[in-house]
C-alpha cells in the first residue's frame, strides 16, 4: 500500500506547520508529504529546515499549482461567505486525493498534532478518530445527503482534522456523485451543501462527507476516539496544566495570531515558548 500525506498550510497556519511537524514520529510513516500552500514551496522548505524538520520526502505545490490541475476548486472560494477561504482549502485537500494515485491519503491540518501513536492503517483496516455522540451544523449532514444520497451513518463526528482515505473509497464517492448529478464532482459537491441563509454561509467538511462515505463503504474501520487539548491563548499552551487526558492538540485561537509567521524575517512568533512547553510531549 502506497501512503502520502496532504497537509494544507495557509499563511496564517506557518507557525502552526513548524510546531505540528515536530510531533510526526508519533504518526504511521508515509512515502511521501505533500504541501499545499500560497508560499513558495522553496521559501517554505528553508523555513521548516530552520526548525529542524526532516523535509526529505517533502514535495511542495502551491494552492494555484493544484488549482490548474482542478480548475472547478475556484468556484468553492464564495462571495459573501467570510469562510470562503475555508471551503477553498478544503476543496484543494480533496483536489489532491483526486490528483495523487498513492492507495491511501492522509488528510492533516496543519494546526493539529498527535502526543501519542497514531497509525492510521491496520491490519488492512483503516483507523478513523471521531469524536463520539457530537454532532456540529445541521448543513453537514443536509449536504452528504444531497451530495450522496446516503443519511448520515454514525452519531459521532469525524471533524477531528486528521483523516486516512482510500483512494478506492474517492473513486467511488466520486463516481457515484457525478452519476447522481451530472456534474463534476467538485462543483456537485458545493452546489449541493446547503446555504444556511441567517448565518450567511454554507456547511461543508471533508471530515464529514469522507468520514460517513467511508463507513457506508465498507467495515473494515475501526473508530478511534479522539481526546483533544485544543489551546485559545498563548496562556494555555505556555503556564496552564494540560488536562488529565489527552491524544490530539489543537491551535484552536480565533486570530490564528498565537503562532504567527514574520515574512520579513521567515520566523515564527511566540514558537521558542510554545515548543519549549510541548516538547515535554515528544
Amino acid at each position: 500500500m502506497t501512503t502520502a500525506r496532504i497537509m494544507p498550510v495557509g499563511a496564517h497556519r506557518i507557525g502552526n506547520a513548524c510546531l505540528t511537524l515536530q510531533f510526526d514520529h508519533y504518526l504511521q510513516p508515509v512515502d511521501q508529504t505533500y504541501i499545499v500552500s500560497p508560499l513558495n514551496g522553496t521559501r517554505l522548505d528553508a523555513v521548516f529546515r530552520k526548525y529542524g524538520i526532516d523535509t526529505s520526502n517533502f514535495v511542495y505545490l502551491t494552492d494555484q499549482e493544484v488549482a490548474s490541475q482542478r480548475p472547478q476548486v475556484n468556484s468553492w472560494n464564495l462571495h459573501g461567505d467570510y469562510r470562503g477561504p475555508w471551503l477553498f482549502q478544503q476543496a484543494l485537500k480533496l483536489a489532491m486525493v483526486d490528483i495523487l494515485d498513492h492507495d491511501i491519503l492522509f488528510l492533516h491540518d496543519a494546526d493539529t498534532f498527535c502526543t501519542q501513536s497514531y497509525s492510521f492503517y491496520q491490519n488492512n483496516r483503516l483507523q478513523l478518530w471521531h469524536l463520539p455522540n457530537v454532532s456540529h451544523a445541521p448543513g453537514y449532514y443536509e449536504g452528504f445527503r444531497a451530495i450522496t444520497g446516503l443519511e448520515r451513518q454514525t452519531p459521532h463526528c469525524f471533524v477531528c482534522d486528521m483523516m486516512p482515505v482510500l483512494k478506492s473509497d474517492w473513486l467511488s464517492l466520486k463516481r457515484i456523485t457525478e452519476q447522481r448529478h451530472d456534474m463534476n464532482v467538485f462543483d456537485a459537491m458545493i452546489e449541493y451543501t446547503p446555504w444556511d441563509y441567517v448565518a450567511n454561509v454554507k456547511w461543508f467538511s471533508d471530515y464529514e462527507v469522507l468520514g460517513n462515505w467511508a463507513l457506508a463503504q465498507s467495515g473494515a474501520i475501526d473508530l478511534l476516539e479522539q481526546h483533544r487539548f485544543e489551546f485559545k491563548k498563548l496562556e494555555q499552551a505556555t503556564h496552564n496544566d494540560f488536562p488529565p487526558k489527552f491524544n490530539v492538540v489543537g491551535d484552536k485561537n480565533p486570530q490564528m495570531i498565537m503562532l504567527s509567521f514574520d515574512f520579513a524575517s521567515d520566523t515564527v512568533n511566540n514558537y521558542d515558548v510554545v515548543f519549549e512547553r510541548f516538547k515535554t510531549l515528544r
